[in-house]
């Protein structure tokens, strides 16, 4: 039986890595701008040690700087609804700050019409 070493305790070779299960909510109709959207999020491929707080939700649309930040610090949701004002491929990601650092991601293209400038 190998015994671990310190680098092993204070870096393991799951640090980064996706673990966070990201899907539409299944049985509603695809996603359009301007109605709400709905992301189920698994924690299952997590354990034993689960996912710490705090955790940080990006949603990315197709325009720059159309970005939605938040910092997760008193729950870990299982469902995310977020409502697009545009349709293209958003990017919607999940993380941990510390702790492992474990990640979801999800693209979901929406439809509609992007953003014009003006």
């Amino acid at each position: 039986m190998a015994v671990p070493t310190l680098i092993d305790e204070l870096s393991p070779e799951t640090i980064g890595e996706d673990r966070i299960s990201l899907a539409l909510v299944a049985g509603l109709a695809p996603p359009r701008a301007f109605a709400p959207v709905l992301v189920m999020v698994d924690y299952e491929r997590c354990l034993p040690e689960g996912v710490a707080l705090p955790l940080e939700l990006l949603i990315a649309a197709p325009s720059a700087g159309n970005v939605i930040r938040r910092v997760l610090r008193r729950a870990a949701p299982r469902v995310i609804a977020f409502t697009p004002r545009e349709g293209g491929l958003h990017g919607v990601l999940v993380r941990e700050l510390a702790h492992n650092r474990w990640v979801g991601k999800l693209r979901i293209v929406v439809a509609g019409d992007p953003m014009t400038a003006g």
